[in-house]
């Protein structure tokens, strides 16, 4: 298991990876693209493209559980 993995796996459902180098807190997300996704201080990440309907999903589930109240499994992996 590569570092990445195993920090992930303590995260929780807040935190979805988005790219093989990349977890963002869902919680921080101020919007999203088909390929980048802006966090709220401005920085952007990108979002791989194969990635982005699983992210719909995952990010759609988070907003509807109240956040990160909503589950305690980390999405993306």
């Amino acid at each position: 298991m590569e570092i990445t993995g195993k920090l992930a796996g303590g995260l929780g459902s807040s935190f979805y990876r988005c790219h093989r180098g990349y977890l963002v807190n869902m919680a921080h997300i101020s919007e999203y693209g088909s390929d980048m996704i802006e966090m709220d201080g401005g920085g952007r990440v990108y979002l791989a493209k194969e990635k982005y309907p699983d992210f719909v999903r995952a990010y759609l589930r988070y907003l509807d559980g109240g956040g990160a109240e909503g589950g305690d499994e980390i999405s993306g992996g």
